[in-house]
């Protein structure tokens, strides 16, 4: 019998923990390095961590508005740094920032204002709060506050990516390489609930990975656990239904008899509807009840409709099917570049060069990392397209559906959207077939070595496009 020599990798420091420094280092230089404001809606991902950390969970009705009070100086400072025309040629300059970060909070001095982000359930705001309490002991400055609030949601993120690698048998150096995409560590930096939804999604796949492959008997609670995620990763944010349906990769001889399999599959369906409700029953009802007026959600860039007029969309099914094939043919860089880089209110994607070299890394570190001791089965693979496609379907279809009535193209939508499908779509590409010793051996080095270019040359990218010299 033929005697299998282990492999051994050149780092002798496992991957979650190389994961760890390198997410901790290049987090910290992007919460400083990415311009106050600046991610996509973190103005209002702001205000809105600000007012709960102040006790404020909820919109109030005041002067024909709904909203909360916040500090003046608060409000004056975030505005400051918005519209700004980057993709003119404007720029930031560090005097600018040093201004800011000179004025106080003056937290009782405040103005009435109408945050459209509030009536959002509170929970993924959660490590951000964490983040900025510590920053009102430390310096109450808007600018400070902003930056430990980025701080509290790097940390929450690192470490779900990092117990997500240190817990899936297969894939660790995918997972490690899409995390610190510049793309992801920027949103997974930045004050939005996309660094919670982005974490418990990893770790939703990762222990379903490690259900299916790796353990030899299933038990409640596992099951318990992988509940409890799904629930936080349903209330972080919408659009990601599929991805709790990972928990059928696990073969049903590991769940046990005929009867266990009925109890399983019975419970989970009853328990997905309730997931699936339960944000609507829970907080939406809540809002629903303080009867706001001009609810804040209201606020639109642009006017929804075409979701009211449903029944027409289904008379010529034919007709939208083309206008969302050419939406991704007209959207394709910009939907493609989100799910790499593409940063700011000024949608500023990196360059072309950048997004094609990455994504061929992407799924060459995709068929490299293979492990012929755990085999994928037809229907999991089958399986993991349903929700991974399935899911970015999901997300193009309801915004095709969200757009102007008459509409031919699709509005909003953004490739950071797809982030959390990325490394299911991935896994489709998963082979149990070969195995390279060589990548074994020196793809834990190489990848490091890879991360620390890409994101070295993303800061620089970012620094020359976003601040005046």
């Amino acid at each position: 019998m033929e005697r299998r020599i282990p492999d051994k990798t050149i780092l002798p420091i496992k991957m979650e923990y190389i994961f760890l420094i390198l997410g901790l280092v290049f987090g910290v230089l992007f919460v400083f390095t990415n311009p106050p404001f600046q991610t996509n809606d973190e103005d209002r991902h702001f205000y809105a961590a600000y007012s709960i950390s102040e006790g404020q969970f909820n919109p109030v009705n005041k002067d024909s508005l709904s909203g909360t009070p916040l500090p003046k100086n608060l409000v004056a400072i975030t505005q400051s740094y918005q519209g700004l025309p980057f993709f003119q040629g404007a720029k930031i300059s560090k005097e600018k920032v040093n201004e800011s970060l000179s004025l106080p909070l003056n937290s009782s001095d405040t103005t009435f204002y109408p945050n459209p982000q509030l009536i959002g359930n509170p929970l993924p705001y959660l490590p951000h709060v964490i983040g900025m309490e510590i920053g009102k002991i430390i310096d109450s400055n808007p600018i400070w506050l902003m930056r430990f609030g980025r701080l509290g949601g790097l940390i929450a993120f690192l470490l779900l990516i990092f117990f997500a690698i240190r817990i899936t048998p297969v894939f660790k150096s995918v997972f490690f390489l899409y995390a610190l995409t510049p793309m992801v560590l920027y949103q997974g930096s930045s004050i939005t609930y996309d660094t919670l939804s982005m974490g418990t999604s990893f770790l939703l796949i990762a222990l379903a990975l490690y259900y299916a492959l790796a353990k030899e008997e299933i038990t409640y609670k596992d099951l318990l656990i992988f509940a409890i995620i799904s629930l936080v990763h349903r209330f972080a944010k919408d659009g990601y239904i599929l991805i709790p349906f990972m928990i059928f990769l696990i073969p049903p001889r590991k769940i046990g008899s005929k009867e266990k399999l009925g109890i399983f599959y019975g419970t989970f369906i009853i328990y997905y509807i309730i997931l699936y409700k339960l944000p609507s029953w829970t907080w939406g009802s809540y809002i629903t009840g303080l009867h706001l007026l001009n609810p804040p959600g209201g606020i639109k860039d642009f006017v929804y409709g075409s979701a009211t007029d449903f029944g027409r969309l289904l008379q010529t099914p034919f007709l939208h099917i083309k206008n969302i094939f050419y939406s991704f043919l007209y959207q394709r860089q910009d939907w493609i570049g989100g799910i790499i880089g593409r940063f700011g209110y000024s949608y500023t994607l990196l360059p072309e060069f950048f997004l094609i070299i990455h994504g061929l890394v992407l799924l060459t570190v995709a068929f490299l990392d293979s492990n012929k001791d755990m085999v994928m089965k037809l229907y999991q693979k089958l399986l993991m397209f349903i929700i991974g496609f399935g899911t970015i379907g999901i997300i193009i279809i309801g915004f095709y559906l969200s757009s102007p009535i008459g509409a031919s193209n699709i509005f909003g939508l953004q490739g950071r959207y797809f982030i959390p499908a990325i490394p299911v779509v991935l896994l489709v590409l998963y082979n149990s077939v070969f195995r390279f010793r060589f990548w074994k051996r020196w793809g834990s080095l190489l990848l490091s070595l890879y991360v620390i270019v890409s994101l070295t040359y993303t800061l620089i990218f970012m620094s020359d496009y976003f601040y005046a010299p």
